[in-house]
Parts: C-alpha cells; sequence; structure tokens
C-alpha cells in the first residue's frame, strides 16, 4: 500500500518509489526537506508581468496552469516543511502562489562552496556556458546573485537541525554545492541530476560522503546514507 499520494513525476521515473521506499512515514516526526534548483512550478506561458499582477491581486483572473518543475511540492501535503532556494526570485515568486497555506520557505540565494558574487547565464545556470537556453520567459541573465554555502544560508535563517530529504538541481553547481555542506545538514535521502557536472564524479563525491545509489536515469540519480 502507497504511504504517499504523490503524482508520478514526469522527468525522474523512479522518483516516486524512491520515496515510497525511503522517506519515513509522514505521520511521524517532523521532517524538512531542502529543494536547490527550483525552476518553474506554473505554466512558463505565464509573464513576468502577468505573475506580478497575480501576487499583488487577489482578485486576478489570471488563470495559473501547473507547471511541476519542483520534485518535492508533493510532499508539503504530508507534513513536511520545505526550505526552497533559488536565484531567480521570480521563480519563488511562482512558488509562492502554489504552495499558500503549506510549509514552504522561500530563499533568494544561489548555492556555492563559499560566500561570492554570480551572475546569470543562459539555461538558469549561475556557470558560463555557450548553450541558447535564453531565459525562460524572465530576464535574468547577467543578474548579480548573491551565492552561498548551503549551510551558511540555512544559518543565517535559524533553519539549522535535521534534514531528511534533499534535492539539488543547479545547472552544473551540483559538486561545488556540495562542498557547502556541513555533516549535520547532509540528509538521509539525497536526489541530485547530473546532466550537467559529470555522473562519475558525483557519484565519487556522494561514495565519500558515505551515500549509496539506489536510483537512477540518464540525468538523476537517488542516493541514500
Amino acid at each position: 500500500m502507497k504511504r504517499f499520494n504523490l503524482r508520478e513525476p514526469v522527468d525522474i521515473p523512479f522518483l516516486v518509489d524512491f520515496y515510497e521506499e525511503y522517506l519515513p512515514n509522514p505521520t511521524t516526526g517532523n521532517n524538512t526537506f531542502v529543494e536547490i534548483g527550483v525552476g518553474h512550478t506554473i505554466d512558463k506561458r505565464l509573464t513576468i508581468e502577468s505573475l506580478h499582477n497575480k501576487i499583488m491581486n487577489e482578485n486576478s483572473t489570471e488563470t495559473i496552469h501547473p507547471y511541476c518543475g519542483s520534485n518535492t511540492l508533493d510532499l508539503l501535503d504530508h507534513g513536511f516543511r520545505g526550505i526552497y532556494i533559488d536565484p531567480v526570485i521570480e521563480f519563488l515568486w511562482e512558488l509562492g502562489l502554489v504552495t499558500k497555506g503549506k510549509s514552504a520557505i522561500p530563499l533568494n540565494y544561489g548555492c556555492s562552496n563559499k560566500t561570492e558574487i554570480r551572475y546569470m547565464f543562459s539555461g538558469e545556470s549561475l556557470l558560463e556556458n555557450s548553450n541558447n537556453l535564453g531565459n525562460s520567459g524572465i530576464d535574468y541573465i547577467n543578474r548579480p546573485i548573491l551565492c552561498m554555502t548551503l549551510s551558511d544560508i540555512l544559518d543565517r535563517h535559524d533553519l539549522s537541525g535535521p534534514i531528511t530529504l534533499m534535492s539539488i538541481d543547479a545547472e552544473g553547481m551540483e559538486p561545488l554545492i556540495l562542498e557547502g555542506i556541513r555533516e549535520e545538514h547532509l540528509p538521509k535521502l539525497m536526489i541530485l541530476e547530473t546532466t550537467h557536472c559529470g555522473e562519475n564524479s558525483i557519484h565519487e563525491s556522494m561514495v565519500s560522503l558515505g551515500y549509496e545509489l539506489k536510483y537512477s536515469s540518464p540525468s538523476d540519480s537517488g542516493y541514500v546514507r
């Protein structure tokens, strides 16, 4: 019998099975997850102007069509507290529209292995690249972003404590993000997007941190510690 009422994922085929097998029972304890790299959570066709209008005007007739790029939104309905970190603040505005009344904490940072200023590039990336993916309908390219280690971000907002699950989809920043996580913030479960950072190098890093690979797809991996 399934313990969670979760939608079947589009991009990560193993996600539901991974959660069902390894996440703690949703009715026991206080569980926190962290998602780094939220992306769009509503229809990409919603322009920045209409998004702003929807946020500022509760009576707006603008229709929201869910576009779930998040790996964790369904967990908010099962007693989990979610900490969402993304360098593109408009993505966090979208998140706010679909998580009203739920335990979701949006934080507008980039994650790295140190405190620094980085700039946004195409493809929602904080790494310089030559791809031509554009700006996803939001004019973020060349925007300066304050980056910090994940542990420093959690400390800054008094959010330290055990983390059950972490999902990282940071367009190549994953190795640096892992370097910036202190031992006490390493979760039981970790989901990593590996397309832009090298699956082998990520796997070696995860093994060195005490994780075991349990599920994988061509672009994502699920680890348990």
